[in-house]
């Protein structure tokens, strides 16, 4: 699988957001629909805005799907049967060719990493239950090597593997601390390397 995880904040996450609507052929769906409601699929970057709050994580990371025609047919949706009090159901959608990105941000004082992950062909077909045929393998590994590059491009630091945005640096240095797991840092106690 190729996986990485950043951390970055609005402006960070609008960049890199902007750069999969304005220079790829990406189409952005939620991971899970809300209970009771239908899948959404955020046709702008404008929409997703309006549904979804950009770099603040107050309810937990955003969880979305990324789908290249390139790379799959569009995938399908599944309907999952709830048996949570008051609701019913959600959607998901699957696929082993979509890429992972989930939106952390800041919550309660704390920045939250970011993740982007996919199903390697290695991967998929020794562990995933989901069909492995029909997803052009190729035109994935070059998308996700577009995608990768341009968020490590816009890495200013690092911590422990995990690259840091602009804004997300800038607000570490003014006090706000990194979350990994379940443990927070401040600046003063992990060793954030510069890059540029």
């Amino acid at each position: 699988m190729a996986n990485f995880d950043f951390y970055g904040l609005k402006t960070d996450l609008l960049k890199v957001l902007s750069f999969i609507y304005d220079e790829t052929d990406i189409v952005i769906f939620e991971s899970y629909s809300e209970y009771d409601s239908e899948l959404r699929r955020f046709a702008s970057l404008a929409e997703m805005q309006n549904a979804l709050e950009i770099g603040g994580s107050p309810k937990g990371i955003k969880q979305l799907e990324l789908w290249s025609p390139s790379v799959i047919e569009e995938p399908k949706l599944r309907r999952i049967d709830l048996k949570v009090k008051d609701h019913s159901f959600r959607y998901t959608i699957e696929a082993v060719g979509l890429i992972q990105l989930h939106l952390g941000g800041l919550r309660n004082n704390a920045i939250i990493e970011s993740h982007y992950g996919h199903w390697s062909k290695a991967g998929a077909e020794q562990r995933s239950a989901l069909p492995t045929h029909g997803c052009n393998w190729d035109s994935l590994q070059k998308l996700s090597g577009r995608l990768q590059r341009f968020i490590r491009g816009l890495a200013v630091a690092k911590f422990d593997g995990r690259v840091i945005l602009p804004e997300a640096l800038t607000e570490i240095q003014n006090g706000k601390r990194l979350r990994f797991l379940n443990t927070e840092f401040d600046a003063a106690s992990v060793n954030i390397i510069p890059l540029k």
